[in-house]
């Protein structure tokens, strides 16, 4: 019984989302960079610290689904992908945060303007090598955080649904063992 309430739950979305004024359903996807400030991160590692980076790219990319049940809120589920690559001939640390937020966003009547909140889920991929000793991968517990956003979506009751959203946003991940890390990002996003 479950199974045909959620199929019919399902097929009565996407027929709204296709034939209502206003998508009820629609999806964004975004890029973005940021700044990350990590806790400790245990390892036996102990060369770890002593990796000497010279060059640095630190990419967002997000893709969420968007339900819009009322004209001033969002309500969305997504996957979060911030990576963090450093390196220096042949050392390197690479960082790779994988995440699922599910969160709304509300518009308080100031234009595109809107303030979200989520819940993530997620963990931290480490991949780093010394020059005197062997690569090492390791990951993080997963963990449970909050990320926060502040964003100006420009396609927001406007006639040119093909503009975009500029925004930021703070992620808060705790990483087990009394560590936790905070992710800032800012990043264009298009809805379609």
């Amino acid at each position: 019984m479950k199974k045909v309430f959620f199929v019919c739950l399902f097929y009565a979305i996407f027929q709204f989302s296709f034939f209502a004024t206003e998508k009820l359903v629609d999806y964004t996807v975004g890029l973005g960079s940021g700044i990350p400030f990590y806790g400790k991160i245990e390892d036996e590692f102990s060369e770890f610290d002593k990796i000497s980076t010279q060059n640095k790219i630190v990419l967002d990319t997000f893709a969420t689904i968007n339900f819009n049940v009322i004209e001033q809120a969002r309500f969305f589920a997504g996957v979060d992908l911030f990576t963090d690559f450093a390196w220096k001939n042949d050392e390197y640390k690479n960082f790779l945060h994988l995440c699922f937020p599910v969160g709304f966003k509300f518009y308080p009547n100031l234009g595109g303007l809107n303030l979200g909140v989520a819940y993530v889920l997620g963990f931290r991929a480490n991949f780093y090598r010394a020059a005197s000793y062997p690569k090492r991968n390791t990951a993080s517990s997963w963990g449970n955080g909050f990320k926060f956003f502040l964003e100006y979506d420009f396609a927001y009751n406007s006639a040119h649904t093909w503009l975009p959203a500029l925004g930021c946003s703070w992620t808060f991940m705790p990483r087990g063992n009394f560590s936790h890390d905070n992710l800032l990002n800012f990043y264009i996003s298009e809805s379609f």
